[in-house]
């Protein structure tokens, strides 16, 4: 059971070993490969900035357990809502001068638009430690996976009256009632499961409820949580912080279960190249992974021991893979359209 603010938060801070409190570093088989792409971050001027979507309380506690490890490489994240955002960002700095990311984490959509740009970096990740499911291609590699649940708040929404699978999603009663993301990811991903044709007629559907559309899912939780709505298509990740504040909101695991992977890349030019290949190997590894998720609440699926790896265990996993980003893209832009032409933006 699993993106507040629909604006830019820029934040930038830079966070030492010190100053925060995080676990002890998990034991790490050294790598020789890294341990000399350490010395040579250490040598960069940094900081080495980060676009990623994770509210700044998250990353802060990342990049301190990262800097546990290695004290002497400088990170900054850069919040940016949704992948669009960021790729878009990425973009516009390859054509003008002054501050760029070193690091961006989107979607693989969005990742393979900026590859097809020739706006990242090739490593040879394999070397660093990646497995070939990490990494399959040079470019970018999948750190994590958000998983999509149905949320409600059990104030408004008896638990015996939730909806419980895809089909109750639709029943009239959530007319106008209804929230989900403004881009159509779960949508799209469900015609690899179901077949274009019923994954269009669910989303037409879907669409006719006039669901309230959010720029973030976070935001999305919030307003459930909030009791704005009684329920909502959201994901794992984003519904974890109002629950943990207490919030009456409650989740269903949905079967099958889409996810989108969070993939991450170093730009081509970026200002840190040392720095930010070694932070994005050190996501990979066990330590980093749990980190992530144990800040984030997203977690790899191809690191054993993660809760997001025992969440989707036995579970139909539907998304759609690197090799299909084009097909991926093409239905994204369809059913874009679609849950726009009934749905209505949060303002």
């Amino acid at each position: 059971m699993m993106p507040g603010n629909s604006g830019l938060s820029r934040r930038a801070i830079l966070v030492g070993a010190s100053g925060l409190a995080v676990a002890p570093a998990l034991a790490q088989t050294p790598n020789p490969a890294m341990e000399e792409l350490a010395a040579a971050a250490a040598r960069e001027s940094g900081p080495c900035v980060w676009y990623e979507s994770s509210p700044q309380e998250q990353t802060d506690r990342v990049i301190a357990a990262f800097n546990r490890r290695y004290p002497s490489v400088k990170m900054q994240h850069i919040r940016l809502i949704g992948g669009v955002d960021i790729a878009a960002r990425m973009v516009q700095e390859a054509r003008t001068p002054g501050q760029s990311a070193d690091i961006g984490s989107v979607s693989a959509d969005q990742i393979w638009g900026l590859n097809s740009r020739n706006l990242l970096a090739q490593v040879d990740w394999r070397r660093l430690g990646a497995s070939a499911q990490q990494a399959p291609v040079p470019f970018t590699v999948n750190i994590a996976a958000a998983a999509y649940v149905i949320i409600y708040n059990r104030n408004l929404v008896p638990v015996g009256a939730a909806p419980g699978n895809w089909d109750d999603l639709l029943d009239s009663r959530w007319q106008g009632r209804v929230g989900a993301w403004l881009i159509s990811h779960p949508f799209a991903q469900l015609a690899k499961a179901w077949g274009e044709q019923r994954a269009v007629e669910y989303t037409e559907r879907f669409a006719r409820l006039n669901p309230m559309l959010f720029r973030s899912t976070f935001t999305l939780a919030q307003q459930v949580a909030a009791g704005e709505l009684p329920i909502g298509l959201g994901l794992y990740h984003a519904t974890q912080p109002v629950i943990a504040r207490g919030a009456p909101v409650e989740m269903v695991a949905l079967e099958p279960t889409v996810t989108t992977s969070i993939w991450t890349a170093v730009a081509r030019n970026a200002p840190n190249p040392n720095s930010a290949r070694l932070f994005v190997s050190w996501l990979l590894t066990p330590e980093g992974a749990l980190a992530y998720e144990e800040a984030t609440q997203r977690g790899s699926a191809l690191v054993p021991g993660t809760k997001t790896a025992n969440l989707l265990r036995g579970k139909t996993v539907v998304e759609y893979g690197p090799e299909e980003t084009e097909v991926f893209r093409r239905h994204l832009t369809r059913f874009n359209e679609m849950l726009k032409a009934g749905g209505r933006e949060a303002g």
